[in-house]
């Protein structure tokens, strides 16, 4: 306690749907801190991320119908007026599709980019194609702790910090590979020059 002027509240549309509807008809209520933030939570398209479709390639024409209608609406009703909004939960469950589950994470992160979203990957350390379990998990959450789909959070991550312009950063600018406390669930990219790390937050978030 005693911090709650300087903290932020996340408000999602009514089950966190993101749709145009939720989107145009949800009301900001006022706060005197201006300390607001907006969410929603989005596996589109369904056929490639929910494990009850059996989808397993990603189709940026869908995408595209998808996202680009919604997000333009996002900024019109939130990032114009100043608040921050976050995509608290996006991911695709493993089909044994990887590069496809890439494909998809890297489209997300570009339009999130595109009008300054933060897009947060869902990990819920399943991380095996599971027929009655959600399989989105990218790193082990018990020890070792360690990447399991290394390949699709580099790839969020990588690209998020060619996409953003501006971040966070000690020592030498020089990325290397993205790596991870494993059991806090924080990106960070290594730089080359002292070993310091530079948080990824500010553009992609993994979980």
């Amino acid at each position: 306690g005693g911090n709650n002027a300087k903290r932020y509240l996340l408000l999602n549309t009514f089950g966190a749907v993101f749709s145009i509807n939720e989107v145009n008809t949800y009301k900001m209520p006022t706060d005197s801190a201006n300390h607001l933030l907006f969410g929603v939570h989005t596996y589109d398209p369904h056929d490639l991320c929910f494990r009850e479709y059996s989808g397993t390639t990603f189709n940026q024409s869908a995408f595209n119908s998808y996202y680009n209608n919604i997000m333009p609406a996002i900024e019109t009703k939130f990032l114009s007026k100043g608040y921050g909004v976050i995509l608290g939960e996006f991911g695709a469950v493993n089909k044994n599709n990887d590069n496809e589950r890439v494909k998809y994470a890297k489209a997300v992160v570009t339009s999130c980019a595109k009008y300054g979203v933060i897009p947060v990957w869902w990990g819920n350390g399943v991380i095996n194609m599971n027929s009655s379990k959600d399989s989105y998990g990218l790193v082990n959450r018990v020890a070792p702790y360690e990447w399991v789909k290394d390949n699709i959070a580099s790839a969020m991550v990588n690209l998020a910090y060619q996409l953003v312009p501006s971040r966070p950063t000690r020592g030498s600018t020089s990325q290397t590979r993205t790596t991870t406390t494993a059991n806090q669930v924080q990106t960070t990219t290594t730089t080359t020059a002292n070993q310091s790390q530079t948080t990824a937050t500010s553009s992609s978030v993994v979980g």
